[in-house]
């Protein structure tokens, strides 16, 4: 048995000798297929390999097997290769370079060529421009907004250096406001309200400690700081302070719910604005308002009103703060009685009433709302504070502090 050979197919070049004799009757592109390659070559190749061969290339592929009759004659297997043939003017043979061909002959039919307008180019170039624009416009708003919040330290620091530049105690450390009645008493809060109402106003109530009372001092000289401060903020209404948060600042009123949204205390366009009364309030007497209604933005780097959030997330906090109030008619202490997520339509910031009773029903009803318990009991004689500030989330949504007067502090008529 003859061993496996590989399988030679072999180009028959066109000569004038291979296109006679006993090949005239072959086609010319054909491809002789020897099963035995041990065997000379044909005459007639020996003849042809003489001649100048048309074309040169020789195509050579490997098999397994090789065929056989059997006998031991070789099978010769023909195969038409014309229809693998360059065509007219583009003929040229596997050894010749890519680089030699021109773009005609590799894209005879032009397929390859772009054809109209580069539509997705455009669109690619748009995009890029758009998201550079959008990084830029975001860019300049986040500086915009650090810088504001900057401003806003630097001009409410400079606010509070102005309003407490007092002595702030005595030589032996203790308060001037720590008084009692004549008799030794400390007076009920609610007869000291009632009576500053009626046009009174001579009694004390101590403040709960000095060392968390920035207006512990002469409440005359503070009113007269804060009438002061007044001639660089014209629609100053008191001082607001809250130990242990930034709540620290000046309370303006104006005749809308719009302008101190975006402008400081002195008037200046601030984005963080200013801490500002409902315009709702008694213009000259905090104490005429069963319900004062205070407002400021909720900043997330903590300034103004963003405490309100911290107080509504601690119970701790809500038990222990106390919000002291600065007027133009003496010092205010409140304390948290009801703090709740509501939404700005739903009346928690009312801030008149038809009859007292229905003044209570509302105290009573905003303490239910609470998040945490508590359990004070209200009289027509109470007066109430609320701070409100927006939640960051929905626009409508707002976070509401409530606190009752638990302390006051008057002006000593001369």
């Amino acid at each position: 048995m003859k061993p496996e050979k590989k399988l030679k197919l072999s180009r028959i070049p066109h000569t004038p000798a291979a296109s006679a004799g006993e090949n005239k009757d072959k086609p010319e592109d054909t491809v002789e297929v020897s099963l035995n390659a041990e065997e000379e070559k044909p005459a007639a190749e020996n003849a042809a390999a003489s001649a100048e061969p048309d074309l040169s290339e020789t195509v050579v592929y490997d098999t397994d097997s090789l065929k056989n009759d059997g006998n031991g004659a070789d099978e010769t297997e023909k195969i038409d290769i014309s229809m693998y043939e360059p065509k007219d003017e583009y003929a040229y043979t596997f050894d010749e370079s890519l680089d030699d061909l021109t773009a005609e002959q590799i894209d005879p039919d032009g397929k390859s060529k772009k054809k109209g307008f580069p539509v997705l180019s455009v669109v690619r170039a748009m995009m890029i421009v758009i998201c550079l624009g959008i990084f830029v416009y975001c860019a300049f708003i986040i500086g915009h907004t650090l810088i504001d919040y900057h401003r806003t330290d630097v001009i409410y620091d400079q606010f509070a250096e102005k309003f407490f530049s007092l002595d702030n105690s005595e030589a032996d450390g203790s308060s001037r406001l720590q008084q009692v009645n004549a008799d030794g008493s400390v007076p009920d809060i609610n007869n000291a309200t009632s009576t500053f109402i009626n046009g009174g106003g001579n009694e004390y109530i101590p403040p709960i400690s000095s060392s968390d009372n920035p207006f512990d001092t002469n409440p005359e000289k503070m009113i007269q700081n804060l009438t002061l401060l007044k001639e660089i903020a014209p629609d100053l209404y008191g001082w607001i302070y809250v130990a242990g948060t930034n709540i620290n600042y000046p309370i303006v009123r104006t005749n809308d719910n719009v302008f101190y949204l975006n402008h400081d205390a002195a008037g200046g366009e601030l984005v963080t604005g200013a801490i500002f009364a409902d315009f709702r309030c008694n213009p000259d007497d905090m104490l005429r308002n069963f319900n004062t209604v205070l407002y400021g933005h909720n900043i997330r780097s903590g300034q103004m009103f963003h405490a309100v959030e911290d107080i509504f997330n601690s119970e701790a906090m809500f038990r222990s703060k106390e919000v002291i109030i600065c007027s133009f008619d003496g010092i205010l202490y409140f304390k948290p009685f009801s703090v709740f997520h509501t939404s700005y339509d739903t009346g928690y910031n009312d801030v008149s009433f038809q009859t007292l009773e229905e003044a209570v029903a509302f105290a009573n009803d905003m303490q239910s709302q609470s998040v945490f318990e508590s359990n004070y009991d209200f009289d027509e004689n109470d007066r109430l504070l609320t701070l409100s500030t927006c939640t960051n989330g929905l626009k409508t949504d707002r976070y509401g502090l409530m606190c009752v007067l638990t302390k006051y502090e008057p002006v000593l008529n001369s």
